[in-house]
């Protein structure tokens, strides 16, 4: 088992912090919100270093979606946003600065003990270095189903054209579909697959959960709509700017690239296509609610 992944998951695995989390999470659904759908939460990951980014994608959001966005932020208690609920793990429980590659996976451990909190039945992701720029909620529920007007249980960004998965920003709906990701994946374990986290849990549910993609032009990426804050915004990005609900800083390797980036396609938009409305969000359909039992696997029912 690589040291890194198995001391998370052994910590992730502990009731203590599992039943933290749960609470932390069900007590952010409870909130009342005029803009994010009854029963869903908004959730990213955070270390110390990329606080930043979580400062600048909280910044320009109105209260009433930040109400309901929780954060596991690797840090003390201090130095974080005051806009964005914070359930602080400090980074001497795991005696490891956390790897991308590590993040990358986490996102999923989240996102499952998000859908067994009481109250939750759908979850917005975003990356830390997701700019939102007007409400992903009406976008994502309204016109992203499946056949027969269902709501799909994924609905997620793409690669740009490429059209395959990204998890930048996802809006999931389905317990069993994380969970059988973190069964199937083992990322924690030796001789998993070395694959991107996307590529594997692409390769993991295709065929066996509805999947809706966001087009590339909804939930958007940098690696194609290049704002800077040190150029002048081409033509073809100020034809497209004021199309997107979320800009994902991707294909930037820097906390301060991604920052400029972020704080860029902010403002421009603010500019170009005024204040975006965030309220009236429509309510998804929503899967069960599934309760979870600390003395069974961190996976329950499998």
């Amino acid at each position: 088992m690589a040291n890194e992944e198995a001391v998370v998951y052994r910590a992730l695995a502990d009731a203590s912090l599992r039943a933290g989390l749960l609470a932390f999470m069900a007590d952010i659904a409870a909130r009342p919100s005029a803009c994010v759908p009854d029963g869903s939460v908004v959730v990213t990951a955070v270390n110390t270093a990329h606080a930043p980014l979580l400062h600048a994608q909280v910044a320009t959001l109105p209260q009433c979606f930040r109400r309901r966005y929780g954060a596991l932020c690797f840090g003390e208690a201090r130095g974080w946003p005051a806009g964005a609920s914070c359930s602080h793990w400090p980074a001497q429980r795991t005696g490891h600065r956390l790897s991308y590659e590590v993040f990358t996976w986490l996102k999923w451990e989240l996102i499952h003990l998000a859908l067994l909190a009481t109250g939750v039945r759908t979850v917005l992701w975003t990356d830390c270095d997701v700019a939102v720029l007007r409400n992903p909620f009406g976008i994502a529920v309204r016109g992203f189903g499946v056949p027969g007007g269902a709501a799909a249980d994924l609905t997620h960004q793409t690669n740009a054209m490429h059209r395959d998965l990204n998890t930048g920003v996802m809006l999931v709906r389905s317990e069993s579909l994380v969970r059988h990701v973190l069964i199937k994946s083992r990322w924690w374990a030796p001789g998993r697959s070395r694959d991107l986290e996307q590529v594997v849990v692409e390769r993991l549910v295709s065929g066996n959960w509805s999947l809706a993609k966001v087009p590339y032009k909804t939930f958007a990426s940098y690696c194609w709509l290049r704002v800077r804050p040190d150029e002048n915004v081409s033509r073809y990005a100020k034809a497209l700017l004021c199309l997107p609900s979320t800009l994902h800083a991707n294909c930037l390797s820097s906390t301060a690239e991604k920052l400029g980036v972020m704080q860029a396609a902010q403002a421009r938009f603010r500019e170009r296509c005024g204040s975006p409305r965030f309220a009236l969000a429509l309510t998804p359909s929503l899967s069960p609610v599934i309760s979870f039992d600390h003395e069974h696997s961190p996976y329950a029912r499998y």
